[in-house]
C-alpha cells in the first residue's frame, strides 16, 4: 500500500509539473521525478571524462546550448559520478560548469541545473549558501531556514555548519541569533547545538 501511495504522489506531482511548467525545466523536473538517478558510489572514470566533454560541447563550446545533454547527464548520474564529471570538466573550461551555466542559461531552468551542479560538487556548501541567502537582506526566509535545518539535522547539519563558518567567517548560530527571535530562535538554535 505504501508503494502505491508513493506512486500516486509521484503521478500527481508529474501532472502538476506538466500543467504548470513548460520547456527544458519541465523536462528536467519530470526526469528527476522518474528517480532514475543512480545511487552507486562507484565511479566510472572513462564515462566521467566523456560526460565532461559532452557537457562542454553541449554548452560552452558552441553557439546555443544543447539542453537535452545537460538534462540527461545531470539528472541520471550519481552524485559521486557527477562530482568526478565536474572535476574533468575543469580540463575543458577554466571557469567550471557552474560559471559556464550562468553564462548560457537563465531563469528557473538555470536555477534548477545550478542546484544539481552545486549539490553534487559540495552539498554542504550548497546548503550553507542557501542558509546564508535566507538570512541576507531585509527579512528572513524562515521557510527555507526551517526546511534545511530540520531536514538536515539528523543527516549532515554539523558539516553544513562547518562549511558555513568556512565560507562566511562566522557561525550559523551567530547569524541565527541576529535574524531570528522568540521560540523559533530557541528551536533552530537547539537543532544546531552549541557553537
Amino acid at each position: 500500500a505504501l508503494k502505491s501511495d508513493f506512486e500516486e504522489v509521484v503521478l500527481l506531482l508529474e501532472e502538476n509539473i506538466k500543467s504548470d511548467i513548460k520547456g527544458d525545466l519541465e523536462t528536467t523536473l519530470l526526469a528527476l521525478c522518474k528517480a532514475t538517478r543512480s545511487e552507486d558510489r562507484n565511479i566510472d572514470d572513462g564515462m566521467a571524462k566523456s560526460d565532461a566533454k559532452a557537457l562542454f560541447e553541449a554548452g560552452e563550446n558552441r553557439i546555443g546550448t544543447v539542453c537535452s545533454v545537460l538534462i540527461d547527464i545531470l539528472t541520471n548520474r550519481s552524485e559521486a559520478q557527477l562530482c568526478k564529471i565536474l572535476q574533468y570538466y575543469g580540463q575543458f573550461s577554466k571557469d567550471g560548469l557552474a560559471k559556464d551555466l550562468e553564462g548560457e542559461l537563465s531563469g528557473n531552468f538555470e536555477d534548477c541545473l545550478m542546484t544539481l551542479v552545486k549539490g553534487a560538487w559540495n552539498k554542504h556548501a550548497y546548503f550553507a549558501e542557501r542558509l546564508q541567502l535566507a538570512m541576507k537582506g531585509v527579512g528572513t526566509d524562515t521557510d527555507t531556514l526551517t526546511r534545511i535545518i530540520v531536514s538536515r539535522s539528523e543527516i549532515d547539519l554539523l558539516k553544513i555548519m562547518q562549511e558555513y563558518k568556512r565560507m562566511y567567517g562566522k557561525t550559523l548560530q551567530e547569524d541565527l541569533l541576529k535574524e531570528t527571535k522568540g521560540d523559533y530562535e530557541k528551536i533552530v538554535l537547539a537543532l544546531c547545538g552549541t557553537p
